[in-house]
């Protein structure tokens, strides 16, 4: 019964998510995904609790999470592969074909780098004095520790 009310559960989380994702057009899917599994997680063991039902609580917490984890997996992999995204232009274009100059120009310049960089400005991550970017102090602080971290799973690249 806690397996089938797990199941319950996600299936709950999918439709409020995906009835508000289109209905509010939603932009910031990872806040209100978090949000939402959270309120319904908790929900989901009053709702058991005030009904009498027997739970078992890791059966159900087991379940639940892992509908959830396998859904921020699939979700965010067509979210951000781009073989997808090259996939679903490539659909989507009027001859299915599209040159190889413009989608390297369009995904690696303009959408990767340029939006990133406009980002780490926004964010006062980066300056930009005359064309040359440097680091900020609190970029510095955060990147530091970052490669502390990446030195300890013996991340050798990242990007």
């Amino acid at each position: 019964m806690s397996y089938i009310i797990g199941i319950i559960g996600y299936i709950i989380f999918l439709s409020i998510l995906l009835i508000s994702l289109h209905l509010f057009k939603i932009k910031r899917h990872i806040l209100h995904m978090t949000i939402y599994s959270l309120i319904i997680y908790f929900l989901s063991l009053e709702y058991v609790q005030y009904l009498s039902i027997q739970l078992h609580f890791w059966s159900f917490t087991a379940c639940f999470w892992l509908l959830l984890m396998i859904h921020y997996f699939l979700f965010f992999g067509f979210l951000k592969s781009v073989s997808v995204r090259v996939l679903c232009d490539l659909y989507n274009s009027p001859s299915n074909e599209l040159n190889f100059k413009r989608l390297l120009n369009q995904y690696l310049k303009d959408e990767s780098f340029k939006k990133r960089i406009d980002i780490l400005l926004e964010k006062e991550m980066i300056t930009d004095i005359e064309g040359k970017y440097s680091l900020t102090k609190k970029s510095r602080f955060i990147i530091s520790k970052f490669i502390i971290i990446q030195n300890l799973f013996m991340v050798k690249e990242s990007g």
